[in-house]
């Protein structure tokens, strides 16, 4: 807010303020320079209606949570939007009213953080289907998948958002085509190698997929379906025992030797 000066000021003059702070945080600010009146000036905070509030709330908690399991592996653009949002939403959480939109910004929010999450999981399966079914994935796929691990790490430290969630669909979609048998083998076999399971667990589920690697080399069908049975039931026992324990943090995926 601007005042004109009064006629006749002129170098280093006195200037007293005087401000009062209301129950519903109005302040009220009155200013006297060299013995000339101002006018008052008032200024009340913007209240927004509570569903806003809660809807900025449920929102800016799971950003915190988000940070909170991620933080350690993001890119640094990555953790400058999502903080920079992160604290927009906490500054409409305490009463703030943003300069723009709240409609705009709580949806640019929710997809910001919905295509961050994607990207994670598409980061996470680009790595984990070359590094552990290989070599029973079609040549073509296999290559694609390659390529998009390296596109993602590529545009995540640029922060091209989204090309980085085109790509994140694109291997989204691969996973589903790739099909669900071959999802639950290389999801036991990448728990298994990443101590994700109790040891008697992770025991038959290296055995097993040393058992599924030695079927494939040697080209016996049978005994390879047989193998992916046989790990697709340690799936589903994996799960039940993932169901009864939560790790208490969330760790990087990362290689142990480079995939074949």
């Amino acid at each position: 807010m601007m005042y004109p000066l009064p006629e006749g000021i002129t170098g280093t003059s006195p200037l007293t303020l005087a401000m009062h702070l209301d129950k519903d945080r109005t302040i009220h600010l009155e200013t006297w320079l060299d013995g000339a009146d101002f006018a008052p000036a008032v200024f009340r905070r913007n209240l927004l209606a509570p569903e806003f509030r809660r809807r900025a709330k449920d929102v800016h908690q799971r950003f915190r949570t988000f940070l909170a399991e991620w933080d350690h592996e993001l890119t640094r653009a990555e953790s400058a939007v999502l903080k920079e949002t992160a604290n927009a939403l906490e500054l409409i959480v305490r009463g703030e009213a943003p300069g723009r939109s709240l409609d705009t910004l709580l949806e640019e929010a929710d997809d910001l953080l919905e295509r961050q999450k994607a990207v994670r999981w598409a980061s996470a399966l680009a790595f984990l289907y070359p590094h552990h079914v290989a070599e029973l994935m079609p040549p073509e796929d296999l290559e694609a998948m390659r390529r998009y691990r390296n596109e993602l790490r590529t545009t995540r430290k640029a922060g091209d958002f989204d090309r980085g969630h085109r790509i994140a669909q694109e291997v989204l979609a691969m996973r589903s085509r790739l099909g669900e048998d071959l999802y639950q083998v290389m999801s036991a076999l990448g728990f298994a190698s990443q101590n994700g399971v109790n040891p008697a667990l992770k025991q038959r589920i290296r055995q097993a997929g040393e058992e599924l690697t030695e079927a494939v080399q040697q080209s016996e069908l049978a005994r390879t379906d047989a193998a992916k049975s046989r790990i697709a039931d340690l799936y589903r026992d994996m799960r039940r025992d993932q169901a009864e324990f939560r790790a208490p943090t969330r760790k990087t995926v990362r290689p142990g030797k480079p995939a074949h």
